[in-house]
């Protein structure tokens, strides 16, 4: 066998090898104490000072870019009462786009 067909092979090999992690389970009660202290201590932070104290729900932000989409082709429906056909006119006149 030549080298280059050990190195197709090879390739050929690690193309289609994949790898999985390994779940370890741990049993200490302070690094478990510590874990869910810290899970506690970002959720507090994120619920508490940054959505209830700082009212983050309500923050916003100036617009800084724009997306627009162009719509080409006709779209149709089949239902009880007939087919019901939609172009591009037909969808601008609900400013809302939904992809299926």
């Amino acid at each position: 066998m030549s080298k280059r067909s050990k190195g197709i092979k090879n390739f050929l090999r690690q193309l289609v090898y994949y790898h999985t992690n390994k779940v370890v389970q741990i049993r200490s009660f302070k690094l478990g104490l510590l874990y869910y202290f810290l899970i506690a201590l970002v959720l507090c932070y994120v619920c508490l000072w940054m959505i209830w104290w700082r009212k983050g729900y309500q923050s916003s932000d100036q617009l800084i870019g724009l997306t627009s989409v162009k719509v080409k082709g006709v779209s149709y429906l089949n239902t009880t009462n007939g087919i019901v056909v939609w172009d591009a006119e037909d969808v601008g006149k609900f400013s809302s786009l939904f992809l299926l």
